[in-house]
Order: structure tokens, then sequence, then C-alpha cells
């Protein structure tokens, strides 16, 4: 019963403050009209109206989910459909978080490809499997330390490249020239770049990789002060019988 009345007035309080939120988004909008358009204010909160009735929920729906705006709720809000679709994109967003998708998203870069995609899920699966994560700051921790160890070799081959690179030029001078060009100051750099931010890529991912050590060492222990029988990892433990031993 109290779980269930926590559970409503949670709800309630999220729909208080998505109302608080979308009033403060049309009050933004009629200001801007008042100041940008030099509108009287009945005209900014007219014209605020009719921009806010010009999106009904089927527009939304043809939408990214990604790209809907406050300003697209508050068009909403009147029909009372607001919290609906706030609902669809807190629940998206939810299991983006489980999949790593954000996380993926973040460390691949805007033009990345497919694999890229597939190479970073592989490598935050293998870390799940290992780890098996009990709770949202384990699975946090993980995706954290996955990104960590895809920028780290994202660097680590940067370095790789631009060293043999620059490698390969100076040889070729050797053969067509009889002697090496020496190195611009920025080849230089740019090698000496990639190293750095390959090293603190791995501090980063061995820094999350104590934390989640960290967590699981010093999370607390179950204490048992009376029970009968007790089922753990699908055995049964006579509790009872154990400590009269």
């Amino acid at each position: 019963m109290t779980e269930r009345k926590d559970g409503k007035d949670l709800a309630l309080a999220e729909a208080r403050s998505l109302a608080r939120e979308l009033a403060r988004v049309y009050n933004r909008l009629v200001e801007a009209s008042i100041h940008l358009r030099s509108l009287s204010p009945q005209e900014a909160h007219h014209e605020v109206r009719e921009l806010l009735s010009s999106t009904s929920l089927e527009d939304l729906l043809e939408k990214d989910i990604e790209e809907v705006s406050w300003i697209d709720l508050d068009c909403l809000a009147r029909d009372g459909q607001a919290l609906e679709v706030w609902e669809r994109i807190k629940e998206a967003a939810g299991e983006e978080e489980k999949l790593g998708i954000q996380t993926a998203k973040i460390v691949e870069g805007y033009y990345a490809k497919t694999w890229e995609r597939a190479v970073f899920f592989a490598l935050r699966r293998g870390l799940i499997d290992e780890w098996q994560p009990k709770g949202g700051m384990e699975l946090i921790l993980i995706d954290t330390l996955a990104s960590c160890l895809y920028m780290y070799r994202f660097w680590l081959s940067q370095h790789v490249e631009r060293a043999t690179t620059h490698a390969e030029i100076q040889k070729n001078d050797l053969k067509q020239r009889g002697k090496r060009r020496p190195a611009f100051s920025w080849e230089e750099e740019s090698t000496a770049r990639a190293a750095e931010m390959t090293d603190r890529f791995h501090k980063m991912a061995m820094r999350n990789l104590r934390a989640l050590r960290d967590l699981r060492r010093y999370a607390p222990t179950v204490s048992i002060q009376s029970a009968g029988q007790v089922n753990i990892a699908e055995k049964q433990v006579n509790v009872a019988s154990q400590n009269q031993d």
C-alpha cells in the first residue's frame, strides 16, 4: 500500500514538474515575442497560442523522438497529451541507456560507421559478461570503462598511424635523396599528442576499473539475524540448524 502511494505521489510530482517546465517555455516564448518583435503582451500571448496549436500528436509521432522539444510538448499540453509523449520519451531514453546506445553515440563520433558501433557493443558486452553488473551504478561504471577503453584504442591507433607514417616518409627520403628529412614540428607534436591522449584514456580506464572493483568490494554484506530457511543461488540453506551447531 505504501509503495503504491509513493509511486502515485512521485508520478504526481513529476507531472507538476513537467507543467512548470512547459509554463516556463510558454513564458519565454511570450517574452521573446515582446522584445524581439515589439508586440504587446496581448499580441504576444495570441501569437504564441497560435504557434502552440499548430502541432498535433500525429505530427510529433512522425518525428525522431530525440528531436521532440519542450515547445513540442507545450503544443500538446492543452489537449492533455504532453505527459503521454513525455512518458514515451523517458521509456525510449531508458531503453537506450540499458543498451549503452547513448554512450556509443558519444564515443563513436558524428560520421561513425556501423562497424564502430558494433565494436563498442562487443567491448561493452564482454565487460558485462565478466562483471554481471548489479544495479544501475555498476552498469554506469561499465559503460564509462567501455568508453575509456574504446577511446584508448582509438588514440593508440592514431599514435601508431602517425608515427609509422612519418617513419615511412623519412625512409623514402633516404632512398631518393640519400638523407632523411628532419621531421616538421607539427609532425612531432601530432605524434606526441596522440601518445598523450593514449596514456590519458588508459589512466581513465584503470581509474574506472578500480572504482568498479571498490564498489563491489565495499558493498554492504547481508546479515541474517533470524530465518529458518534462505534460498541462495537456487540452494536452500537451513540457517536455524547451522546456528544451533
